[in-house]
């Protein structure tokens, strides 16, 4: 992807046509999803420093209905007025296609289950460069059940744990709380497998019945499917890496690694604000203050201090 980009910029930036940009935005799977992409595709679309002269930036947004809009603006007052004329599915595939001049890379700002992967592989399907991780690779990194089998068997060291379910393990979660006592000591974790932003996690620090069982209640409110696991002390890191084409192949390269500065584990909290009733907070205002909120919640540090030999092993582990 990054080789096909720069292509596109040096094209632009050699008086070519202006590189044409969508932007997916949206979710019908809760106000919370929607209010998040539309909140990080605004801070895309609105930033000072985006390039509006090599590129034309686009949005189609999915609505809490399943309904999608074309807003000429995505600020309050645009995605609601492109909501009065929002069309189904099928419509608005067919718009997308039939666009002039034609869409060249889609850019998702989508981060429900359903964004990350069904409408990623859409957008491949119809034929459009996808800007990131494509929806195959989503499903696999959004389970983190399937994230763990996939990283074990590629070498790294995972937590031990277990997978739970929703029609075995969720009618009776005293009975499944007890089960745990037996099997697991605290502290651990237990989390949705399929959740984002720390969504339903939980640190289990007291071995008691009720707070395993208030852990898996909150979990399995949140997916049928929970991650129970043993907690492991340590540095939290965060590291990017991006494939880079090269006439002889790929080459992998790790980006600037970041550190969460935690007591424990990062909650959710730590990532984003939101007020009183759980919504984020974002809007006309201040877009972002639910990011700026959540980096008052905890420092964090970029590039990572760490010893030359941690960071050879962190891109060693990152890079498998």
């Amino acid at each position: 992807w990054l080789f096909k980009q720069l292509r596109c910029i040096t094209m632009a930036g050699n008086g070519e046509s202006p590189i044409q940009v969508l932007h997916l935005l949206g979710s019908s799977t809760s106000s919370f999803y929607f209010d998040l992409s539309v909140m990080y595709g605004r801070t895309a679309m609105e930033c000072p420093g985006l390039d509006r002269s090599g590129f034309t930036h686009r949005a189609v947004i999915l609505y809490q209905n399943g309904k999608w809009g074309f807003p000429s603006t995505v600020d309050e007052a645009g995605v609601a007025e492109a909501e009065k004329s929002a069309v189904s599915f099928g419509a608005a595939m067919a718009a997308i296609e039939a666009m002039t001049p034609a869409v060249d890379v889609c850019v998702p700002h989508m981060f429900c289950v359903e964004g990350l992967t069904r409408y990623r592989t859409i957008i491949d399907m119809l034929g459009i460069e996808l800007l990131g991780c494509s929806g195959e690779v989503c499903a696999v990194a959004q389970d983190k059940f399937t994230t763990k089998a996939v990283c074990e068997a590629g070498g790294v060291p995972v937590p031990k744990g277990e997978l739970l379910r929703q029609d075995v393990h969720g009618i009776d979660v005293t009975a499944t709380a007890q089960m745990l006592m037996t099997k697991h000591t605290v502290p651990f974790i237990v989390k949705p497998a399929k959740e984002d932003n720390s969504i339903g996690l939980s640190l289990v620090k007291t071995a008691s019945i009720d707070a395993v069982s208030a852990a898996l209640t909150k979990a399995f409110n949140n997916d049928e499917y929970v991650l129970v696991e043993e907690y492991i002390p340590g540095r939290e890191l965060r590291v990017a890496v991006l494939e880079v084409e090269e006439a002889d192949g790929l080459r992998l390269v790790t980006m600037p690694k970041i550190e969460y500065i935690l007591e424990d584990i990062r909650e959710s909290k730590h990532k984003l604000g939101t007020d009183s009733s759980g919504k984020l907070l974002t809007g006309d205002k201040d877009v972002a203050e639910a990011i700026k909120k959540g980096k008052e919640e905890g420092e964090r540090k970029c590039p990572a201090e760490l010893t030359d030999e941690v960071h050879a092993r962190v891109d060693d582990l990152a890079k498998k």
